[in-house]
């Protein structure tokens, strides 16, 4: 009865580690699935946001391109009409403004994009950061998930054992009892014989 106190109390105490084991585990797995999806969630964003850099830098290259044709139009306006011949002082020139005011616009445009690009460049490093961070503590988890596998490695054949070990000790005391039954219903039956033998006839 001590020794299967004793090893009950043994098996308590490995069921309880192998309980906090396996709790501390399936909360890595949790934080590992956590930390994958927001590592494809930046992966996806940081996807969308090279794709929209991409737009940036074609339409920089595109309002450039408007830039300076504006430029070299203007540029033409001050010689003589290919046309006609006119000299400059004579010609008509109502698209000046309106050539002008395009590469106005061009240049500002070109001004607020490049801004945005900032943001997105300084938005994207961020996330970049936030990924790497992503992958490093995805990797310290899954470096803790083995090490407690490991831990439960150990404990399950141990706890396994113990449990072997109890239950023959408890098929033993079984054995013990049921052998001190025996014995009292020997005494007892010894005690009935004497009783029969030393009664008057």
């Amino acid at each position: 009865e001590a020794s299967l106190t004793t090893i009950q109390g043994d098996l308590a105490r490995r069921q309880r580690r192998i309980d906090e084991v396996t709790r501390e585990r399936r909360r890595m797995v949790d934080e590992v699935d956590r930390v994958t999806a927001q590592a494809r969630e930046i992966e996806l964003t940081l996807a969308r946001f090279a794709r929209l850099m991409e737009v940036y830098e074609s339409d920089v290259e595109r309002l450039e391109a408007l830039e300076q044709g504006g430029h070299l139009l203007l540029a033409r306006l001050d010689r003589p009409c290919p046309l006609c011949g006119a000299e400059v002082d004579h010609q008509h020139h109502h698209g000046r403004q309106d050539v002008e005011r395009s590469r106005v616009a061009a240049r500002v445009e070109i001004a607020r994009i490049d801004r945005e690009r900032r943001d997105l460049v300084a938005t994207m490093n961020g996330l970049e950061t936030d990924f790497g961070t992503n992958l490093a503590t995805s990797e310290r988890l899954r470096r803790r998930m083995a090490a407690a596998e490991r831990i439960l490695g150990a404990l399950r054949p141990e706890e396994s054992g113990l449990r072997d070990e109890y239950e023959q000790r408890m098929d033993a005391r079984d054995t013990v009892r049921e052998r001190l039954k025996l014995f009292d219903e020997r005494d007892r039956l010894a005690v009935q014989l004497s009783q029969v033998t030393t009664a008057p006839t």
